[in-house]
């Protein structure tokens, strides 16, 4: 199976046949941690965005075409991997902490300027729309950073449903707010856990 192309390969992939998933994992991951290591410095961050890469090939399975090799796919994953890690790595301070009447900068040369202050009116509303329930759990996972658990206890409902509100409540702000402003607007366990957890 270790000589079969990535064709063949990812066809029995698509299968839900692991052994071929972990062969053609133990072949880009090297090459795919060093592509990120070079850009980022980190082992812990390199081999986070590598299990994350994976989880979305193996999610992703039947929706993927491998037309000769899988490595085009996952670099291109690789890449924008890195560009939110190093987005991310700016966000020095939650939008609470940025001094009235100040303007920051989303860090994407892509990405014009926007004014925090008005961007910060725009989140309280979107907020303040969501249900009661929903709000709730996510100030409290956002605000105190508490576990599932510790809001369930708190609020009284299950797990689940926390789960559920928080996944529901990322949903609505992905939908209104770009993927920038919120790496500035939700504390970064918050969201890049979510990605993983709640999806």
């Amino acid at each position: 199976m270790k000589n079969l192309p990535d064709t063949e390969l990812f066809e029995q992939v698509q299968q839900d046949r692991e052994q071929a998933f972990e062969v053609l994992m133990h072949r880009y991951s090297s090459q795919l941690y060093d592509v990120v290591y070079k850009r980022l410095g980190s082992d812990e961050e390199t081999k986070d965005i590598l299990q994350d890469i994976f989880i979305g090939v193996w999610k992703n399975r039947r929706q993927i075409q491998v037309t000769d090799s899988l490595y085009p796919y996952i670099y291109r994953a690789a890449k924008n991997a890195v560009i939110d890690q190093l987005i991310a790595r700016q966000k020095k301070v939650s939008y609470e902490d940025i001094p009235e009447g100040s303007l920051y900068s989303t860090l994407s040369g892509a990405e014009d300027k926007f004014n925090i202050l008005e961007l910060q009116q725009q989140f309280r509303t979107a907020i303040n729309n969501m249900p009661a329930t929903m709000r709730q759990v996510f100030l409290l996972s956002r605000d105190e950073q508490l576990t599932a658990r510790e809001i369930a206890s708190r609020l009284n409902i299950s797990e689940q449903t926390v789960r559920n509100n928080i996944s529901m409540a990322l949903q609505r702000l992905r939908n209104d707010f770009r993927y920038s402003q919120l790496l500035v607007l939700l504390p970064s366990s918050l969201f890049f856990g979510s990605l993983v957890t709640l999806a």
